[in-house]
């Protein structure tokens, strides 16, 4: 054992050196492989630990353990030791994955030989001849040795070509060092560079690098006969065709190839000669020879010019290959209209249509496909395929039973079934069926693909990484598997491999949103929003116009990444109100989408008289959602708990650490809190997912003593979230809740020393609730919430007891251009009270039905028109509404940098106790529900305009009119009185990204609340107020991060009491810093409100809002600070 060890160690020194003659090198490396073969003729079955595996074998790849004196086939899978040669025949192709994670994709009449490290994680290889291309993720974690020259490698993709005259190398990524005793150049992205016997490295021009890696390409089957490797669909072809492809799936691809070829004096005819010149050139272009493919086809169309398309049909599957959509679609169609009655011209039409996006005209092609030629395997498989890409899991399984039916033994067939398995979370049965496919077609990167997702979702996250990167090297120069390598970086907390790889899949396809998506993320979890905003904003306007991302993927739903905070960009950043238009318009265009509802939920967080909207999108992107890690925080459940920070880049949403893989595992999320009036607050979550369930918990408790006595303040909150997906198509979840706040008198007026020193107030609250999605197709969800809330209050001279059960359903359903919604809900309020003075109890029961419809259609391009209608029937005490509210909204895209939204509705208020709703909120961007009591009906009018007036400043103005008819209960009467009242809001916003590291936000906003002279005296008569909020926020990539606000204020008020009258202005300053911890670990954050103790006289809006919990000032009376961090495990 001694001895072999010391065989095994004997070259690194002479490697190391690379200062003697390159052949005496190469020389004394040979004669020690052939003593290590010698010393260990079995090494192939004992080396452990191994250089690496054989991952992929195509045609003819062999081994030899003994320096080349003896070779055999290789087998996939196997282990392959130090001192083995590699060697890859004609027409063939092979993967190497090192023990390192490097991946080495070889071409044809390669040799490799695997030799030892030469230090810890850096592994050296000797390519002999041939062509390799390399990829190297660890820093430092490679060197090739050639003849000419060594390539030391520092995390990165490159290509090394080895011939008799030279060494060249050229590298996509990265950087590379190529060396020998003349010199050393160092070449980087895009660069290349040769050496010659005796030359010093010098650099070469290439205009386009990846040009040199086409041999690497994977090229789809479109024709089941060759695709099929039981036999069976090649029973009608020539005989010469059939003995060809029997060869092929032996391995033997030069063979196959040779029996193709008319041996002399043969004579065949024409069709059969054009026949054999397409098969030809499919099992060329199975391993990567796509110039000789090409001369087939052309040979195939001289020989039979009017063909079956067959030759157009792999014309066009060459060009998708290559991401040239318009010849791919071009030449599809060709061939289709050459073979009408063939499959495989539509096969290769799904794809090219497939590339460009469309995927219902995808599938229609592939249906067209089965009913011409119903008993082709490939084909049902691709619609199986297709299915899934459009959600439609049921359908796909079908047509992957079909397919398997006809030929178990196409490896698509067998992708397909692991997908749909996938989509059904059976992991296991995914798992076998991609290993399965793996062995029917090791070059295939698909299975690979899902292999890798399999895995991760069983929570192996680094074993299924390792199998997406087989499939980046078996695909090189495909986008989206690049984009999800990346992915699977970034859930390994490995930005900087994943920022790479996005930006690699954005070169490759730059029509693809995907790499845009996942980079804003990416960036915003990085610190930097500016960025991160920028992507997005690419991201939006490559995927139709919508802000939420629908996943590209071919069969990962990629549900996970549907539920990232979007929103977090835009609060991070302060652009409210662009991410409020962006949500909404995705919203328009796709109501059943569950991240739209929390990208709007989140938007909207810290505006002020959205709660009800706020927690009712929640509430609607909960029902919507698959199940997910992303934890439900006692916080975000709640309407108006009156902690006193505003969103922003110091107060993280714990979405925003958000796994882009739906997995198994648990997750800790925990927020601490303090600052001065004796603050302290805590918050922690504990999420997990095990296969079909997911589950959170957590608690939140806050306490503060206020900025004056009895302004006190204490939550607690604990709530438990839980949700099963039965099947793809059924969802159920339940959630308990508990609440119990104290406070004080919260309320500010014109006169700071008028408050009530002995208002406390007690709320406890106890919800429960359950919901159901069911998805009965592709385009249509069913959803269903009932709640049951039993709350109970206790304040100064008053006790109120309430009890509501709130039951709704709705219906979504969407078309290419349009969706529709329908739901009903019955709402019972039990509620009464006891007033200190007053005889007996006050009965404040309601009972409300709703019914409503809304419908979307784009009509024409760019118009996005909303019209709806409700009706409601309301009764409380006196009063018994029956109101139909009609609604239209209409969102234009007047050009490609101005926007204009426009509505007008009628609203009327649910008894809404637990203060939420899954009917719409909004119309076309503008707010329907408000804090106003039960029963209050409202018109309302609003226009908006927004524009991107550069590409880094965006511009907008928006007004709202309500005209309101309020509900107001008079204790001596117990009768509802309705007082009229009018609102207006008008808003003026520039939002400004300056340089990526700066983002500026100005907003000037004027609202006016008139009740007119002698309103009820509950209520002021009228307010107007004036702000002018300018915000400059510093975000550094290292992840420290600053913001600075002024606010201007005016106000004047005219109300009944003295407190209520005056006018006043005042500036205030809130400034905060923070750090972002690196990897998504948390931040921590210092904020100061009214950082110079300026006095204000402000009236908050208590007089305009009513509900359950009280109402606090955007604006902090007195200097107040708080120290915040975040955790997440």
């Amino acid at each position: 054992m001694k001895a072999r060890r010391r065989l095994v160690q004997c070259p690194p020194k002479a490697v190391r050196s690379n200062r003697g003659a390159r052949a005496a090198a190469f020389g004394l490396v040979t004669a020690c492989m052939t003593a290590m073969g010698a010393a260990s003729p079995n090494a192939a079955e004992k080396c452990m630990p191994a250089a690496g595996r054989i991952a992929s074998v195509e045609g003819s790849v062999e081994v030899s353990i003994d320096a080349g004196s003896i070779w055999r086939p290789a087998v996939l899978n196997e282990l392959v030791c130090v001192g083995a040669l590699v060697r890859v025949g004609a027409n063939s192709r092979a993967l190497v994955a090192l023990a390192n994670e490097s991946i080495l994709r070889l071409n044809e009449h390669t040799v490799l030989r695997m030799m030892p490290p030469v230090k810890t994680e850096t592994w050296l290889v000797a390519l002999v001849r041939g062509v390799i291309q390399f990829f190297s993720r660890q820093p430092r974690g490679l060197q090739v040795s050639t003849p000419y020259v060594n390539a030391s490698v520092e995390g990165t993709e490159f290509l090394v070509q080895v011939d008799s005259k030279r060494t060249a190398v050229s590298v996509f990524e990265g950087v590379v060092a190529m060396t020998n005793d003349q010199g050393q150049i160092k070449l980087t992205s895009g660069e290349s560079g040769q050496a010659e016997p005796a030359q010093a490295p010098a650099r070469t021009i290439l205009a386009r690098p990846r040009d040199a890696v086409q041999w690497a390409i994977h090229y789809p089957d479109v024709l089941d006969g060759l695709a099929d490797r039981s036999g069976r669909s090649a029973g009608s072809l020539p005989p010469a065709v059939q003995e060809a492809i029997a060869l092929f799936h032996r391995g033997d691809i030069s063979g196959a190839l040779a029996r193709l070829t008319p041996a002399a004096g043969e004579t065949v005819a024409a069709d059969e000669a054009a026949l054999r010149a397409v098969y030809r050139a499919a099992i060329l272009l199975s391993v990567g020879r796509v110039t000789d493919a090409r001369t087939a086809l052309d040979a195939a169309r001289t020989e039979a010019p009017k063909d079956d398309g067959l030759a157009d049909a792999l014309a066009a599957i060459i060009s998708v290959s290559q991401n040239d959509r318009a010849a791919a679609l071009t030449e599809a169609r060709r061939a289709t209209e050459a073979g009408p009655r063939q499959a495989a011209p539509q096969i290769a039409l799904s794809y090219a249509l497939q590339a460009s996006f469309e995927l219902e005209a995808a599938r229609d092609a592939l249906l067209k496909a089965v009913a011409v030629e119903p008993d082709n395997a490939l084909a049902w498989a691709r619609l199986a395929e297709l299915w899934l890409a459009l959600g439609n899991v049921r359908e796909a399984r079908r047509a992957a039973d079909r397919a398997e039916a006809l030929s178990p033994d196409v490896e698509r067939v067998q992708t397909v079934r692991g997908f749909a398995a996938l989509a059904e979370i059976r992991t296991r049965a995914a798992r076998a069926a991609f290993e399965r496919a793996i062995t029917l077609d090791p070059a295939s990167p698909l299975p690979r693909f899902g292999l890798g997702l399999a895995k991760i979702r069983d929570g192996a996250l680094e074993d299924g990484r390792a199998d997406i990167e087989v499939a980046v090297g078996l695909d090189s120069e495909r986008s989206l598997l690049r984009s999800y390598l990346g992915k699977a970086y970034y859930e390994e907390r490995r930005e900087t491999l994943a920022g790479r790889q996005y930006n690699i899949a954005k070169d490759m396809d730059p029509a693809d949103p995907t790499p845009w998506f996942y980079s804003a993320l990416l960036k915003q979890s990085e610190n930097r929003p500016v960025e991160a905003l920028s992507d997005l904003e690419n991201s939006i306007r490559l995927n139709d116009n919508r802000a939420v991302y629908r996943s590209r993927a071919l069969l990962d739903s990629d549900r996970a990444s549907r539920q990232a905070g979007l929103a977090r960009i835009y609060n991070d950043l302060g652009f409210s109100q662009l991410g409020q238009n962006e949500a909404s318009r995705s919203l328009a265009l796709d109501p059943a989408s569950a991240s739209a509802h929390r990208f709007l939920a989140d938007t909207y967080a810290g505006v002020e008289r959205r709660e009800i909207a706020r927690v009712s999108e929640l509430l609607q992107a909960q029902l919507l959602q698959d199940i997910n890690i992303n934890p439900v925080q006692p916080s975000m459940g709640d309407k108006r708990l009156n902690i006193t920070a505003p969103a922003g880049p110091t107060r993280p949403g714990l979405n925003e650490f958000n796994s882009l893989f739906e997995r198994n595992q648990v997750r800790l999320d925990v927020t601490g809190e303090v600052g001065n009036h004796s603050t302290y607050g805590n918050e922690a979550v504990v999420s997990g997912i095990y296969d079909q369930f997911s589950l959170s918990a957590g608690q939140l408790h806050y306490s503060t003593d206020g900025f004056r006595r009895n302004a006190d303040i204490t939550h607690n909150v604990y709530n438990v979230f839980g949700q099963a997906a039965l099947s793809p198509e059924v969802n159920v979840q339940g959630e308990f809740r508990r609440r119990s706040t104290r406070e004080g008198n919260l309320r500010i007026t014109f006169d700071p020393e008028v408050y009530f020193a002995d208002d406390n107030r007690d709320f406890n609250e106890t919800m429960g609730r359950f919901g159901l999605r069911v998805s009965p197709s592709a385009s249509t969800d069913i959803i269903a919430s009932v709640i049951g809330d039993d709350q109970r209050e206790n304040g100064l001279g008053y006790r109120i007891d309430g009890r509501i059960w709130q039951s709704e359903t709705e219906i979504l359903t969407r078309g290419q251009s349009w969706n529709a919604i329908a739901g009903a809900g019955g709402y019972r309020q039990d509620e009464n009270a006891k007033v200190d003075g007053f005889p007996g109890r006050f009965d404040l029961d309601a009972d409300q039905a709703s019914v409503y419809a809304y419908g979307n259609v784009e009509l024409p391009t760019d118009f996005v028109w909303t019209v709806g209608l409700a009706y409601d029937d309301f009764e409380q005490a006196n009063l018994h509404h029956q109101k139909v509210s009609p609604k239209l909204g209409l969102q234009v895209g007047l050009n490609d940098w101005l926007d204009l939204r426009l509505a007008v509705f009628h609203t009327l208020k649910p008894a809404l106790l637990a203060d939420r709703t899954i009917q719409p909120t909004q119309v076309a961007g503008f707010n329907q529900f408000y804090d106003d009591t039960e029963g209050t009906t409202a018109w309302v009018y609003g226009v908006g305009l927004d524009a991107r007036v550069a590409s880094a400043l965006h511009v907008g103005f928006e007004y709202t009119h309500r005209s309101i008819d309020e509900q107001i209960y008079d204790l001596t009467t117990e009768r509802l009185n309705g007082d009229s009242r009018e609102e207006d809001t008008a808003r003026v916003y520039a939002y400004w990204t300056p340089h990526r590291f700066w983002a500026l936000s100005a907003e000037v906003v004027y609202d006016v609340y008139d009740a007119g002279q002698g309103a009820n005296s509950i209520v002021l008569n009228q307010v107007d107020t004036l702000s002018a909020p300018v915000s400059v926020r510093f975000f550094h990539p290292s992840g420290f991060f600053s913001t600075l606000t002024t606010t201007p204020v005016y106000q004047d008020s005219n109300g009944n009491f003295d407190d209520e009258e005056g006018s006043d202005t005042f500036v205030l300053v809130d400034a905060a810093i923070g750090y972002r911890f690196p990897k998504r670990r948390g931040q921590v954050s210092f904020e100061v409100t009214n950082l110079f103790n300026s006095g204000i006289k402000y009236q908050d809006d208590t007089y305009r809002t009513f509900g359950n919990e009280s109402t606090v000032s955007p604006y902090s009376p007195e200097r107040a600070f708080i120290g915040r961090l975040t955790l997440n495990f």
